[in-house]
């Protein structure tokens, strides 16, 4: 490894004194230094209109095109590292779990990783998995370096988008380049290789022509794990493979485990291809078609089965996507199909899946009032029957099974006093099942106190959606001989639902301080687990014993209700440095949480009570940027077990500690020649081994050098 920051060093020394007029330009493609260019950030997510994001009313922050240049992010979930409000630790090598202000793992024993409170998009289009809920981040067919930017909302959102922006939303948007109105043909490529058998390439090829462009990439990243110990469960440490195969070496399913880990060393192998083509009439008319393919293979934390929580999870799918605005109508339909296998080697992951959705909304402006009515509809297919034997009793769903929505939709603004601003949005989603209907609302105003202080309000409510496993899930296994055991889904469970009260405050200070603050209360409640509720008697010798024979999915009387608050800082040192701070403190408590026949109120621990960062960026002389990432996070423990201390009358509480965590990640970069840039790339610089999600690896440091060609 020092050869390597040798090499590095002697490169970006050698080409220090290359002089040319070309090479004289400055590194602005890689620096967010203009205050003012911050306070007129343009977003659309959180209102579906441009406007800056100082006067937006929701929570938002914004990941510029500049930063994650910038920052050396391996890959998209990582990025999430450099804003408030996000909670984000790493499972295996570049595999991440995402969750918007915690809430997660509110079951002790609910082990699966995956977030499905926050709505992931690219380009407006929904990117979800409704069998578990959540996003497979891996599973999108993008490389980082194919963002423009990525908006991000704290808080529910559903009204505007849908269900499952139970917490929040975050919109990925890809570069298109369409304002520029001059020909051009330009391309693009980046090629980073370093620990860990470590690959990543990315190329992207576009043209555009006063009305008409289009645009090509390809993306493919390998990574390897930090280790090749499992984590076992029972004994509490890390275990070859090959011993976790022997205790499975008399079960009749001892060929399942061995599925399970096809490749010990894997992390993540995804390739993706992108393209799309545009044609803009004119500014009130423009139409964007976009369409592409993935395929993936992770090894990762899921969901817990056996001796050890990790799986693999591979994906194949492929999407078409359309985007139109004819004046004030706009109109999105996209599909995607293909396969996932969530936890491979298991029969009843496997499934083939079609999604189909449709958006249609139109403004209508009298004054200051804008009225956008709307309708939305989503039909999600999920089918098991091509990678299963139904005669063996394989499968969860032993056929083909769907979710269908149609929602109506309305979000109304109006100005008053040119200071006052009042925004409010619904949305009433019928589902297939349940049989009940849900409304979703959001009610929001911002103040202008002067030109760049603005106070704002914010209350709204959203659900999530039905998801298959939950509402459909029919499945029997044998336990001991004899002695079957049925797993069975809800139709009509009541969908999770979160209330959430805000108030927040964006100032410039001077001409280099810019403060963003929030303080929110959110209270979620309709969650759901598997209850025991049929029982069996089977006879063991001369005795009859009772044992459970049915499972199914209810919902249970817990609620959780969390408090907190978050900043943002931005801080303009000087003209080649700049500073951002961010934090987060909240308390989250759950009530009537279940323990045998009893109802308790507890803390959550899982969540961090606080978390972080500080950004970095400096630009030490003309050619080198210097960026620099530290991101933190408090202790967290995991319930695994609990029992009742009858001679102090009170529950004990087996917890797995997630230890405080300090992560620092570097990147230099040099510029060559023209916007041609080496990089020394260096994630989690102090080399902290210490594990960040519960049951996954140990992670470490990974160094890497690339460079960006551009022409």
């Amino acid at each position: 490894m020092k050869k390597i920051f040798t090499i590095i060093f002697i490169t970006f020394f050698s080409f220090s004194n290359i002089k040319s007029q070309e090479d004289s330009l400055n590194m602005d493609y890689l620096m967010d230094l203009s205050l003012e260019d911050l306070i007129n950030l343009q977003v659309e997510t959180a209102s579906k209109k441009s406007e800056k994001m100082i006067e937006s009313p929701l929570s938002i922050s914004v990941i510029t095109e500049k930063e994650i240049k910038s920052s050396g992010a391996t890959s998209i979930a990582e990025l999430f590292r450099m804003v408030p409000g996000l909670i984000v630790r790493e499972k295996t090598n570049g595999n991440f779990d995402m969750h918007i202000r915690g809430n997660d793992n509110l079951f002790s024993n609910l082990l699966s990783s995956v977030n499905f409170m926050s709505l992931v998009m690219i380009d407006n289009r929904v990117v979800y998995n409704y069998f578990q809920g959540g996003t497979f981040w891996e599973t999108l067919p993008i490389s980082v370096n194919d963002i423009e930017k990525i908006e991000i909302i704290r808080g529910p959102s559903s009204s505007l988008y849908g269900p499952n922006a139970v917490s929040g939303v975050i919109n990925i948007i890809t570069k298109m380049k369409e304002n520029e109105k001059e020909e051009n043909l330009s391309v693009s490529s980046n090629f980073q290789f370093g620990s860990l058998n470590t690959k990543i390439v990315n190329t992207s090829i576009n043209y555009r022509k006063e009305k008409f462009g289009g645009g090509l990439n390809a993306n493919y990243n390998y990574k390897e794990r930090f280790q090749e110990e499992y984590f076992l469960v029972k004994e509490n440490r890390y275990s070859t493979l090959e011993y976790i195969y022997s205790l499975d070496e008399n079960r009749a399913d001892s060929m399942e485990t061995k599925e399970r880990h096809p490749n010990v060393n894997l992390a993540n192998n995804n390739f993706g291809v992108n393209s799309f083509i545009y044609y803009n009439h004119s500014n009130f008319i423009k139409n964007k078609l976009s369409f592409g393919m993935q395929n993936s293979e992770v090894q990762t934390i899921h969901m817990g089965r056996k001796h050890t929580f990790m799986n693999n999870r591979t994906s194949n799918t492929k999407y078409i996507n359309l985007n139109s605005d004819i004046y004030d109508f706009h109109f999105n339909a996209n599909f995607l199909s293909g396969d996932q296998d969530f936890i491979t080697g298991s029969s009843g992951f496997h499934s083939n899946i079609n999604n189909f959705s449709l958006d249609a909304e139109y403004n209508y402006k009298i004054k200051n009032l804008i009225v956008r009515p709307g309708i939305s509809y989503k039909k999600s297919v999920y089918d098991d029957r091509k990678h299963i034997d139904i005669e063996k009793g394989e499968g969860f769903l032993k056929d083909e099974k769907y979710i269908e929505n149609l929602a109506p939709t309305l979000r109304i603004e109006n100005i008053f006093f040119e200071k006052l601003r009042f925004i409010a949005s619904a949305r009433f989603d019928i589902y297939n099942k349940p049989d009940e209907n849900y409304l979703n609302y959001q009610i929001a105003s911002t103040y202008k106190i002067s030109k760049n202080n603005i106070f704002r309000t914010v209350y709204s409510r959203s659900n999530s959606s039905p998801f298959i496993y939950f509402s459909y899930i029919n499945f029997d296994t044998q336990t001991i001989p004899f002695v079957f055991l049925t797993l069975s889904g809800n139709e009509n469970l009541k969908l999770m639902q979160m209330d959430m009260y805000e108030i927040g405050y964006r100032t410039k200070i001077a001409n280099k301080f810019l403060l963003d603050f929030e303080v929110f209360y959110n209270k979620t409640e309709n969650f759901s687990e598997l209850k025991l509720v049929e029982m069996q008697n089977i006879q063991i010798g001369p005795t009859e014993v009772e044992v459970p024979r049915r499972f199914q999915y209810r919902n249970v009387d817990m609620k959780s209700k969390q408090i907190g608050f978050s900043y943002s800082f931005n801080f303009i040192v000087k003209e080649n440095l700049q500073i951002k701070i961010f934090n987060t403190q909240q308390y989250t408590k759950i009530y009537n949480f279940q323990i045998n026949d009893s109802l308790i109120d507890k803390e959550h621990l899982y969540s961090p009570s606080f978390y972080g960062g500080i950004i970095i960026n400096y630009l030490p002389f003309e050619k080198l940027n210097i960026f620099s990432n530290l991101y933190f996070y408090g202790n967290q423990y995991s319930q695994t077990d609990e029992f009742r201390n009858e001679d102090i009358n009170s529950y004990i509480f087996n917890l797995n500690i997630i230890k405080a965590k300090a992560i620092i990640n570097l990147k230099f970069s040099y510029k060559i020649w023209k916007n041609n840039v080496l990089f020394l790339n260096v994630r989690n610089v102090l080399n902290d081994k210490k594990k960040e999600f519960n049951f996954a690896d140990d992670t470490g440091s990974l160094y890497l050098i690339g460079f960006n060609i551009n022409f």
